[in-house]
């Protein structure tokens, strides 16, 4: 199971990537936070894995936060995120997890809509921009986190995009009350993302200040990097964010023996497009479109059936004759 988990670990980190965004650090990062361990797929999947087992007598539930939003450039949020999220969460689900997700209110629709295609029974709560303290009594009903695409603040306090300009007045929910609380209770907190904005990077600050090209001097007007200063527990660098949701998922498929785990790739396609139909947009391009992150859905696609087909054939018990 390690050895598969390996492949899939360096699948997700390969990039496909335009020129006008960061490109040759996903390996990077990846490393900055594995060292020499075990891949990290297979590390958050058996964490997952043995916390949800630890439960049967209760219900183990699990808050997936995800959702970039900008009124001019996102108005209906990013597509790389709330499918990542969606395809975790049902894997979870699947796994023996309860699932609530947390984004902001206008990438509500979007949530739903994917979920009722994906058949994904659960609950969405929109969170606060303007009460750190509600948002942090939710880690009260949640027995750990998954952060997907979530961007966090930088030490100076400043939301960025990936490309090192600050967000202004228009961030994200405020969780870095949240996330303190969860960690200080001991509840398991994961971080996905691609390019070191996001939440959960915080785990590797100095690393990733010196991998990003805009780690240690951004372009707003305290340029002191984009990286964000919140950590989790665990953390899953990819190429792309919903890559990562995808390779955990199937490590969570392989650990559990559960083969309707695995994300297909004709659902992939249809994800992408419901986003597309919706405006949620492509992060790439700034376009509603059948893209994630400047990568076009068939791309997405084969990735995805690479990683079905990495679990499934582990199964495979056959043998050749000579």
């Amino acid at each position: 199971m390690i050895t598969v988990c390996e492949n899939i670990d360096r699948l997700i980190t390969v990039e496909s990537r335009l020129p006008s965004l960061p490109r040759g650090i996903a390996h990077l990062l990846y490393y900055a936070v594995r060292s020499n361990e075990e891949p990290l797929t297979y590390q958050i999947a058996s964490e997952m894995k043995k916390r949800i087992e630890d439960n049967r007598d209760s219900t183990f539930t699990v808050g997936i936060f995800t959702g970039v939003w900008d009124p001019k450039w996102l108005p209906n949020g990013e597509n790389d995120g709330p499918i990542g999220a969606v395809v975790l969460g049902k894997a979870l689900y699947l796994a023996g997890a309860e699932v609530k997700f947390f984004v902001e209110k206008e990438i509500v629709p979007v949530m739903k809509a994917l979920c009722t295609k994906l058949g994904v029974p659960a609950t969405f709560i929109p969170l606060s921009r303007e009460d750190d303290y509600e948002n942090e009594s939710i880690a009260d009903e949640l027995n750990g986190a998954v952060f997907i695409e979530k961007i966090g603040p930088s030490k100076e306090g400043v939301y960025h995009f990936a490309s090192g300009l600050a967000r202004g007045e228009h961030h994200d929910a405020p969780l870095e009350l949240l996330l303190n609380k969860l960690r200080d209770n001991g509840k398991v907190t994961v971080g996905i993302g691609d390019m070191g904005n996001e939440i959960g990077f915080g785990k590797i600050y100095d690393e990733a200040r010196k991998i990003h090209p805009f780690g240690e001097i951004c372009k707003c007007k305290n340029p002191d990097g984009l990286v964000t200063k919140l950590a989790t527990e665990y953390l899953l660098p990819s190429s792309i964010s919903n890559l990562g949701a995808y390779g955990l998922a199937a490590a969570i498929a392989l650990l559990t023996e559960n083969l309707d785990i695995l994300h297909k790739p004709e659902d992939e396609l249809a994800l992408i497009h419901i986003c597309a139909e919706m405006d949620c947009r492509d992060g790439g391009f700034g376009k509603a479109h059948h893209y994630v992150d400047g990568v076009q859905d068939r791309s997405i696609a084969a990735y995805v059936r690479l990683l079905q087909e990495m679990v499934t054939m582990y199964f495979n018990v056959e043998e050749r004759g000579f």
